[in-house]
């Protein structure tokens, strides 16, 4: 009877450590599915439509967003991701995503600013909560040179907006255009799609 006791003893012993490292692995798996959101924190860029001068032409442009960016950085290279887009307004397979700047004048990302010896460039991801757009800038020789200046730094009041043409609209621009939207320039755009608040 004691023997039987002593296996019952271990046997409870023994799944109680295997539960501990069952929970502790699901636990690890959670934080390490996408480590770029536990940083984020979950807000939503706002999204308006508007109608274009072609029938069925609609487009969705985000509010302008205040950067982020520092004004200086001792690093070569600095990231900033925008609010999430909600995965149901965009559809990275098909959709034409596009992100410009403004300071002074406007600007479509990716860019160089010469003037402050930088590159900017844009990516997305897509994850559980929705898009995130991310912006990062480059010094020209980013290994060995800080960034003293950024150009769409904290105290330039730089703002970003990102505007999505639907992959359907793409096709028929290009039907009919034999320049494609990511060639558009803000003005360009807006003019085609009626969108408000340039500069």
């Amino acid at each position: 009877m004691a023997k039987k006791t002593k296996i019952m003893k271990s046997s409870k012993i023994l799944g109680l450590i295997l539960l501990a490292l069952v929970l502790f692995s699901t636990s690890c798996t959670k934080s390490e599915e996408s480590p770029i959101e536990e940083n984020i924190d979950g807000t939503y860029l706002q999204f308006s439509t508007t109608t274009g001068n072609e029938q069925n032409d609609i487009v969705l442009y985000s509010n302008w967003v205040k950067t982020e960016f520092p004004q200086s950085s001792n690093s070569g290279s600095v990231q900033w991701h925008l609010p999430y887009i909600p995965n149901e307004l965009l559809n990275l397979d098909q959709d034409v995503v596009l992100i410009f700047a403004k300071r002074n004048h406007l600007f479509q990302l990716p860019m160089t600013a010469p003037t402050s010896n930088e590159h900017y460039t844009t990516d997305f991801g897509k994850y559980a909560k929705g898009v995130l757009a991310s912006i990062r800038v480059y010094a020209f020789n980013w290994q060995t040179e800080p960034l003293n200046d950024i150009f769409f730094g904290a105290n330039t009041e730089a703002m970003f907006r990102v505007v999505i043409v639907p992959g359907q609209k793409m096709f028929e621009l290009s039907a009919t255009n034999s320049n494609t939207i990511e060639s558009f320039t803000y003005e360009e755009l807006a003019s085609r799609f009626n969108i408000p608040d340039g500069l």
